[in-house]
C-alpha cells in the first residue's frame, strides 16, 4: 500500500529534525604541544625498529658471506675432511635459511577480508547528509565512504590504508548490530569519538603507522605458514643425520630471529600504548561535547551489552547452522539477545562490574572503563544532542539492508554451502530461544540445577505405560517428588566432591603431558609432588578409580530423577491427561526418540570426556609449539595426541551414525553423527576446531533432551495441581 501524504509529511519532517541535531557547536579540543612531541618520539621509535630488523638480517648475511670467503683457509688448510666439509657448509646452510624466514615477513601479505557493503549517498541520503553535517560540527573531514558490515563495532579508518595517509581519505563502517542497539544521540557521540581521531590529523598518522608496525611485529611472531611447516618436516624425513643437523639448525636460527622480532615488538607496544590512551582520551572529549558527562556511563555500558548481546547471537547462529538453518536478520537478532540481557539485573550488574572495575595496564592501549567514565565525567559538560530516536531512523529500509547485509556475512563465511541452508525468521528464532531457556529452566529445576546432567545419565524406560488410573498415578508422582525432595540436601555435597575429584584428575592428566612432552611446569601447579611419568600415570590411574566411586555414589540421585519421569510420562499417557496437555504433544510423541538418543549419548560419554580433555591437552601443546618444537617428545606427543583425538571422534562418529537426531532439521532425516559432526574431522591440529564442535553440538543436544523431559514433568505436575518443585542446588548450598 503506497504511503499517504500524511505519512510523507511525517517522514521528511523526522528527516529534517534529524539533520537539525547533527549542527552542533562542538569545542575543538587542543592537544599539548608536550604530547604532539611525545608522539613523534614514539613514532620515530617504532620506525626505527623495522629498521634495526633490517639491520640484523644485513649482519646475518654478513657472516654468513665472511665465514663463506675466509674459513675455507682454516677449515681446509690441511686438506678436506668429511666434518671439515660439515663444518663449512652447515652454517651457510643455516645462516641462509635464518635470512630466507627473516625475510619472507617483510613481504608478507595478509589475506584480504570479504569487503564491506558499501552505501552510496543516492542508497542512503539521509545518512551520508547526517554524517557530513557531524563532521563540519566537529570540524573533522567527512568520510568519502561509508560502509556497513556484521561488527558490533563502529570505525573510521583510512580508505586505501597507507595510500590514503596523505589525503583526507577516510572511510566510516558501521556496525548494523551496533546501530540497532543506540539511539540516534549515542550513535553520534561514538561517532564523533571515531572522528575526533582525525581531527588530530597529525596524531592520527603516527597512530596509524605505529599501529602497522605493531600489527607486523604480532602477526611475524605467531603467524605459520607452509614453509615453516616444511621446513619442520624436513627435520624430521632427514635421511641423515647429519642432513638433519643443518636443518635443525636452520630451525633454530628461525626460532632466534622470531625471539628478536617477539623482543621487538614488546618494546614496540610499550612504546605505543601510553600515546594510544592518551589519543583515547582526547577522542572522547569529543564524544562528551555530543551525549554529555551524564550520556557518557550509559553509551559505554550499552555498548558492553551489545558486546555480549553480539556474542550470543553469534553461538545461537552455530546452534542454528548445526541444524541446517541460517538466521535472516542478524543485527535483529542481537537485538533480541540484548533485550533479554538487559532484563536480567544480575547480568547487567556484571557487565557493570566488568567494564568499570578494571584498571588500566601498562600494555592496555586503551584506558579502563573506569578511568575513561570517571574522566568524562570530571568534565561536567552537558549534551549538545537528545535526540533519543533509534540510531536505525538514519537509514533507509534498515530492515531491509540489515538482511540483505546478514546474507552477504554468511556468504563470506560459508561460501557456496550458504544455499543449502534454510533461512529462519528473526520471530522464529526468538521463540526458538525462549523454548530453550524454558527447558533448561525446568531441567535446573528438576535435575538439581542441571548437576545430574554433567555424569551422562539417561532413561531407563523408553516406552511409556500408562497409569492405570489418574488417582494413582498422581500417587506415584508424588512419592517421586518426596524421594527427590528429600536428596535435595546431599546432592550437592556429593556432586561437590565428584567435582574435586574430577578436577584433579585433570590436573593430574595434564601434568603428565607436560612429563610425556618434554615441557617445562612446576608440579605445585598441579597439585602433584613429582615430575616422573610412571608415577604421574600410577597417581591418575589412583584418582580414576576415586573418582568412579564418587559416581557410584550419585546412583540414588539419578533413580530419583527416573522415577520422577517415569510417573510424569505414565500420568501423561492416561487419555484424561493427555487431552490437557496440547503445549507437550510433541514432546510425548517423540519421548521415545529422545529417550533413544540420551541413551546414545550416554553409551559416548566416557569418550566425550576423553575428547574434551584432549582438546584440553592440544590447546596447550599449540601454545607451546613455538618453544618447544625442536624438541622430539614434543612433536611425538603432539602427533601421537592429534592421531589419538582424531580416532576417538571416529569412534563417537560411528556409534552415534545408527541415531537418528530425534528434532526437525533443515535437510530432513539426518543421523546424530551428521547432526554432530557435519564434515570430515581433519587428522591434523585443525582437529581442535572440529573435536571442539563436536563436544558443543553433542552437550547441546543432550541438554536439550533432558530439558524437553523436565518442561514435560512439569507440566503434568502442573495440570494435576501439584506445586513447582525447585530442586535447584546453587552454590551458596
Amino acid at each position: 500500500m503506497p504511503a499517504g501524504p500524511d505519512t510523507e509529511t511525517k517522514a521528511v519532517d523526522q528527516d529534517a529534525q534529524l539533520l537539525a541535531a547533527a549542527e552542533l557547536e562542538i569545542e575543538p579540543v587542543r592537544i599539548a604541544f608536550t604530547y604532539q612531541v611525545g608522539l613523534v618520539i614514539v613514532a620515530t621509535g617504532m620506525l626505527l625498529l623495522p629498521i634495526l630488523y633490517v639491520v640484523l638480517i644485513v649482519a646475518l648475511g654478513y657472516g654468513v658471506w665472511y665465514h663463506a670467503a675466509h674459513s675455507p683457509g682454516t677449515l681446509f688448510g690441511n686438506g678436506i675432511s668429511f666434518w671439515r666439509l660439515v663444518f663449512y657448509v652447515a652454517p651457510i646452510f643455516a645462516g641462509a635459511t635464518g635470512i630466507l624466514f627473516m625475510i619472507k615477513p617483510i613481504f608478507a601479505r595478509q589475506p584480504k577480508p570479504p569487503p564491506p557493503l558499501t552505501l552510496s549517498s543516492a542508497e542512503q541520503p539521509l545518512l551520508h547528509d547526517f554524517v557530513r553535517l557531524l563532521c563540519r560540527s566537529l570540524g573533522t573531514p567527512a568520510p568519502r565512504e561509508i560502509r556497513v558490515d556484521m561488527q558490533v563495532n563502529a570505525s573510521a579508518s583510512f580508505r586505501r590504508g597507507v595510500r590514503s595517509m596523505l589525503g583526507r581519505d577516510l572511510v566510516l563502517t558501521l556496525g548494523l548490530p551496533f546501530v540497532a542497539g543506540l539511539n540516534v544521540a549515542q550513535l553520534s557521540g561514538v561517532l564523533a569519538h571515531e572522528f575526533g581521531h582525525f581531527s588530530q590529523a597529525i596524531a592520527m598518522r603516527f597512530s596509524y603507522l605505529i599501529g602497522s608496525v605493531n600489527h607486523w611485529f604480532v602477526r611475524v611472531v605467531y603467524e605459520r605458514d607452509a614453509w615453516d611447516e616444511k621446513l619442520e618436516k624436513a627435520s624430521r624425513e632427514a635421511p641423515s643425520g647429519y642432513a638433519q643437523v643443518m636443518l635443525l639448525l636452520g630451525i633454530f636460527l628461525v626460532w632466534l630471529s622470531r625471539r628478536v622480532l617477539w623482543v621487538l615488538m614488546y618494546v614496540g607496544h610499550v612504546l605505543s600504548a601510553y600515546m594510544s590512551r592518551q589519543m583515547e582520551y582526547n577522542a572522547d572529549k569529543y564524544q562528551v561535547q555530543v551525549v554529555g558527562s551524564s550520556g557518557f556511563r550509559p553509551t559505554y555500558l550499552r555498548m558492553g551489552v551489545l558486546d555480549l548481546a553480539g556474542q550470543a547471537a553469534s553461538g545461537q547462529v552455530n546452534d542454528l547452522i548445526s541444524e541446517g538453518r541460517l538466521a535472516t536478520d542478524f543485527p535483529a537478532l542481537t537485538q533480541v539477545h540484548a533485550l533479554r540481557i538487559e532484563r536480567f539485573e544480575a547480568v547487567r550488574s556484571q557487565i557493570t562490574q566488568e567494564m568499570l572495575e578494571g584498571h588500566t595496564g601498562l600494555f592496555d592501549t586503551h584506558p579502563s572503563g573506569g578511568d575513561r567514565v570517571h574522566h568524562a565525567e570530571h568534565m561536567r559538560i552537558e549534551p549538545r544532542m537528545k535526540c533519543s530516536w533509534p540510531g536505525r531512523s538514519l537509514f533507509r529500509d534498515f530492515d531491509a539492508l540489515s538482511e540483505r547485509t546478514t546474507s552477504g556475512f554468511y556468504e563470506a563465511q560459508l561460501g557456496d554451502r550458504v544455499a543449502t541452508f534454510a533461512m529462519v525468521s528473526t520471530e522464529d528464532a526468538a521463540a526458538g530461544l525462549i523454548a530453550a531457556e524454558q527447558s533448561a529452566r525446568a531441567a535446573a529445576r528438576v535435575l538439581f540445577g542441571g548437576t545430574a546432567i554433567v555424569f551422562g545419565i539417561a532413561p531407563t524406560t523408553l516406552v511409556p505405560v500408562a497409569a492405570e488410573s489418574v488417582e494413582t498415578g498422581i500417587t506415584a508422582l508424588k512419592r517421586a517428588r518426596e524421594k527427590s525432595k528429600s536428596l535435595k540436601e546431599s546432592v550437592g555435597s556429593l556432586a561437590n566432591h565428584y567435582g574435586q575429584v574430577y578436577a584433579k584428575e585433570r590436573k593430574i592428566a595434564t601434568a603428565l603431558l607436560f612429563s610425556t612432552a618434554g615441557m617445562k611446569f612446576s608440579p605445585d601447579k598441579f597439585g602433584v609432588s613429582t615430575r616422573d611419568t610412571g608415577e604421574l600415570v600410577h597417581l591418575k590411574q589412583s584418582t580414576g578409580v576415586e573418582r568412579k566411586r564418587a559416581r557410584e555414589s550419585m546412583k540414588p540421585v539419578f533413580a530419583a530423577i527416573q522415577e520422577r519421569v517415569d510417573a510424569a510420562v505414565a500420568l501423561a499417557s492416561n487419555s484424561e491427561i493427555s487431552d490437557r496437555l496440547t503445549d507437550e504433544e510433541t514432546t510425548l510423541s517423540n519421548y521415545q526418540a529422545i529417550g533413544e538418543t540420551l541413551r546414545a549419548l550416554a553409551g559416548t560419554w566416557p569418550y566425550l570426556a576423553d575428547l574434551d580433555t584432549n582438546v584440553e591437552h592440544l590447546t596447550i601443546l599449540a601454545a607451546g609449539a613455538d618453544q618447544y618444537a625442536e624438541q622430539e617428545e614434543f612433536n611425538k606427543e603432539a602427533e601421537r595426541m592429534v592421531n589419538e583425538t582424531h580416532d576417538i571422534l571416529r569412534r563417537v562418529c560411528v556409534r552415534l551414525s545408527e541415531n537418528p537426531y530425534p528434532f526437525e532439521h533443515a535437510r530432513g532425516p539426518v543421523s546424530i553423527a551428521n547432526y554432530a559432526v557435519p564434515t570430515k574431522p581433519r587428522a591434523n591440529i585443525q582437529i581442535i576446531g572440529d573435536a571442539n564442535a563436536a563436544l558443543e553440538r553433542i552437550k547441546l543436544l543432550y541438554g536439550r533432551c533432558w530439558g524437553e523431559l523436565a518442561r514435560l514433568v512439569e507440566r503434568v505436575e502442573g495440570v494435576v495441581g501439584l506445586p513447582e518443585m525447585d530442586l535447584e542446588v546453587r552454590e551458596e548450598e
